[in-house]
This record gives structure tokens, sequence and C-alpha cells, in this order.
């Protein structure tokens, strides 16, 4: 098996620390969601203002999510 089929298929990660809430930088990212199980999603901040409001703080989001895939909640 050559070195390319175990790279993800995911967009390299650049992590962003100076956001905060759904809001920071007007909203112009993704939200990458991972879960033990292997399960990754990528999510628009728009996406998830529209359920939870854009005031909402990352943290606070990280509690909220569960796993599409397995159902593991992170809270």
């Amino acid at each position: 098996m050559d070195a390319s089929a175990d790279r993800s298929h995911h967009s390299p990660v650049r992590v962003l620390a100076h956001i905060n809430k759904l809001d920071d930088c007007f909203g112009d990212f993704l939200v990458r969601v991972s879960c033990g199980c292997g399960a990754v999603r990528e999510i628009t901040p728009e996406a998830l203002a529209r359920m939870v409001g854009w005031s909402m703080t990352l943290g606070e989001l990280a509690h909220r999510m569960r796993c599409s895939q397995c159902e593991q909640e992170d809270g």
C-alpha cells in the first residue's frame, strides 16, 4: 500500500486559536468536528448558527455535539 492511501481524505487543518464564537471573523471559516470513532465532519458556522445562534462559543457548542455515526455525546 502506498503512503497516499494512509492519509486522510480531509484537507490539512489550520487551528485558528483567535476564534472563540461562531460570529468571529464574520463566520468565514469551517468548523471541523471529529469523534473518537473516526467520524469527521466539516460544518459552516452559518449552519450551526441557525440552530444555536451566532453568539454561541465553540466551547459551549462542543458540549452539545453528538456523533452521527456512533451517537457518542461530548458533554
